[in-house]
């Protein structure tokens, strides 16, 4: 694969796993002040996006 190619890839995956995350409006707005408790809803969320497009 050529330089470009491999740019485009990773940005469409990139921009997709975004959308995704966006669907999670408690991460999008950030209520939480703790660092650790955003992490651990981070997490939760992509447990949930894993779940959903391969369980």
């Amino acid at each position: 694969m050529t330089a470009p190619c491999i740019f485009e890839e990773r940005f469409r995956t990139i921009e997709r796993v975004f959308a995704w995350e966006d669907k999670f409006r408690r991460l999008l707005l950030r209520f939480e002040r703790l660092s650790p408790v955003h992490y651990a809803f981070k997490t939760l969320a992509y447990t949930m996006i894993n779940l959903r497009h391969y369980g």
